[in-house]
């Protein structure tokens, strides 16, 4: 398997897990909202970024791409894995209002971009979805995305562990201000 692929199947299947505990998180609002937050546009992202045409490639989605609603369908996106980045890290204002207090929010906002994360600087400065040709795949660093989803998986871990008990360490904040900056507002 080429570092490519591994890269690929890593992302991936870390992308699943996120989606999988952001709708677990999110749907209880979304369903019972009559605003529609995903617009089509941001599913161009999706068609024209050779990383995210890469994995879809490899997961392809329930439904073709249709240009007027990108992926969308009355029942939400049809695309599973190899979604823009975007796609997560947006958290409208009533989710984020609803938490209980700032740690909570901060949580959930280091949740909303750790698929971010994962791609951050793969290629210099350039996130994997920003690779704009096949050509450029060579450019990424392997070792560097190594360090990026050890990361992600240990912040995955302390979200998993504090929206399971409610308590957090200062190793776990540690793990989560990896990814985004613990503000200092929040005093453990």
């Amino acid at each position: 398997m080429s570092e490519l692929d591994c890269i690929i199947a890593s992302y991936s299947s870390f992308e699943i897990r996120v989606r999988k505990m952001l709708t677990a998180f999110c749907n209880p609002y979304c369903r019972v909202c009559t605003n529609l937050c995903c617009k089509s546009y941001f599913c161009k992202e999706s068609i024209s970024a050779p990383f995210l045409s890469l994995i879809r490639e490899h997961f392809p989605a329930l439904l073709p791409y249709n240009d007027s609603r990108g992926w969308l369908t009355e029942t939400g996106c049809v695309l599973g894995v190899g979604r823009p980045p975007i796609c997560y890290e947006f958290i409208c204002d009533r989710i984020a209002d609803d938490q209980p207090d700032l740690l909570h929010e901060y949580v959930l906002k280091v949740l909303s971009r750790l698929v971010s994360h994962l791609g951050k600087n793969a290629a210099g400065h350039c996130h994997l979805v920003e690779i704009v040709t096949s050509d450029e795949f060579s450019r990424i660093s392997y070792s560097r995305f190594r360090k990026r989803l050890f990361e992600a998986e240990n912040a995955f871990s302390a979200i998993i562990s504090f929206f399971g008990n409610g308590r957090v360490t200062n190793e776990m904040i540690s793990a989560l201000a990896k990814v985004v900056p613990k503000p200092k507002t929040i005093v453990l």
